[in-house]
């Protein structure tokens, strides 16, 4: 099923559809519209098949409510046979570009880099006399650098010296440095701004976006009881990365950075705030983030449809 086809069949699961001589009066997801379907002509007033001239959702939830029935005793009778066949996509790899684009992606970062980081403001100095600190802007780059490289700090000294040496940083520095950079609190607000805007030339390309999150571990560690075993554990601390991202080229339009036992509902409000600064928003698939209503109101004043995902089932013969 598409996805046009598995929202009319919730539409036709939820909403009551009334046939006159008009034709099948859908009702919006999103609204209070109502759509006049011609199943004959295959026809809906909705903006998407105007547009497009598709079978719309609408259409599909008159196709479903046409061929369902009614027995004796009330209970509903879904006549239309569906059936469900796991299909293998293969695609074929173009292995010329794939190499080119391997072999010069670090030149390609760097480049890229260097061009969002550039104009990064200095922070104001407290005090005119002593040692300058080091620029604002060759801290977020030796910063992010590090952490694309995967390498250790006393390993990434030569990597350093190399982006020096090409004009990547103003000034050369010792590599270890970094580790107190990355702890810089002054660097959160400017490496969220650098965020939304390195995500600004897709904003004509993505309407779709989807919320999600993902857990980074770092050197301290914790202790926490595994309830599949019963026992008292211990391991790495993490934190929760809690971002935006467009469906289309998985652009990140906003971040939050929170501790390890942060909820993603909570999250959701922010990220869109973020989001619908810079973007058009159409649609918001999301699991998690509807346990609130307030995250589905939110969609909806922005204009977009919020809906949640089919879940797949694993179809096993007998």
């Amino acid at each position: 099923m598409n996805e046009r086809e598995q929202r009319g069949l919730v539409i036709a699961a939820l909403c009551k559809l009334n046939h006159n001589e008009n034709g099948w009066q859908v009702p919006s997801q999103s609204g209070d519209m109502i759509y006049t379907v011609n199943l004959q002509m295959q026809t809906c007033t909705c903006p998407d098949h105007q547009t497009r001239a598709c079978k719309c959702k609408h259409i599909y939830a008159a196709d479903f409510t046409l061929n369902r029935e009614t027995d004796r005793e009330g209970n509903v009778i879904e006549t239309k046979t569906m059936t469900f066949t796991e299909t293998k996509k293969t695609y074929k790899q173009n292995w010329p570009v794939y190499n080119e684009a391997q072999q010069n992606e670090k030149k390609r970062f760097l480049a890229l880099l260097y061009d969002l980081t550039r104009n990064v403001p200095n922070l104001p100095r407290k005090q005119v006399s002593g040692h300058a600190p080091t620029p604002m802007a060759d801290m977020i780059f030796a910063s992010a650098f590090k952490v694309y490289s995967t390498i250790s700090t006393r390993r990434f000294a030569c990597d350093l010296e190399d982006v020096f040496d090409k004009g990547y940083l103003s000034m050369n520095m010792n590599s270890i440095s970094i580790s107190a950079y990355l702890e810089c609190p002054a660097m959160t607000p400017i490496l969220h701004g650098l965020v939304e805007q390195a995500s600004l030339p897709l904003r004509g390309v993505e309407t779709t976006f989807i919320p999600d999150s993902s857990g980074f571990s770092y050197s301290r560690h914790v202790r926490w009881y595994d309830e599949k075993y019963g026992v008292t554990r211990s391991g790495h601390d993490w934190v929760k990365a809690h971002c935006m991202a467009g469906r289309k080229t998985h652009i990140i339009t906003a971040v939050e950075i929170h501790d390890r036992d942060a909820a993603d509902s909570p999250m959701f409000k922010p990220l869109m705030e973020k989001t619908a600064k810079n973007f058009t928003i159409k649609e918001v698939p999301a699991d998690k983030a509807y346990l609130s209503h307030a995250n589905l109101e939110q969609v909806d004043k922005l204009g977009g449809v919020a809906y949640i995902p089919p879940v797949q089932v694993e179809q096993r013969p007998g």
